[in-house]
């Protein structure tokens, strides 16, 4: 079998109250659910819970490493301004 392409992701944007929206992609295979977005991927098995739930709870994960990385090269940066 031969490896996944673009076309098996869908994309997904995701409301959220009081901040932006989570946008990325997602892909149910084998039982897997899995994400893409903000710089990286996860993937989890497939629960009792509804894909697009999960999905979603991935995407904020990615999300809030990506910002937390952001935070820490600007913290980096101006530490060696000093």
């Amino acid at each position: 079998m031969g490896g996944r392409s673009e076309s098996d992701y869908r994309e997904v944007a995701f409301e959220r109250e009081g901040k932006e929206p989570l946008h990325g992609f997602m892909r149910v295979d084998r039982g897997m659910v899995i994400v893409r977005g903000y710089g990286g991927h996860k993937e989890t098995r497939v629960s009792s819970s509804p894909p697009d739930f999960i999905a979603r709870l991935l995407l904020s994960e990615l999300e809030k490493a990506s910002r937390t990385e952001a935070d820490q090269k600007v913290d980096g940066r101006e530490k060696n301004r000093s």
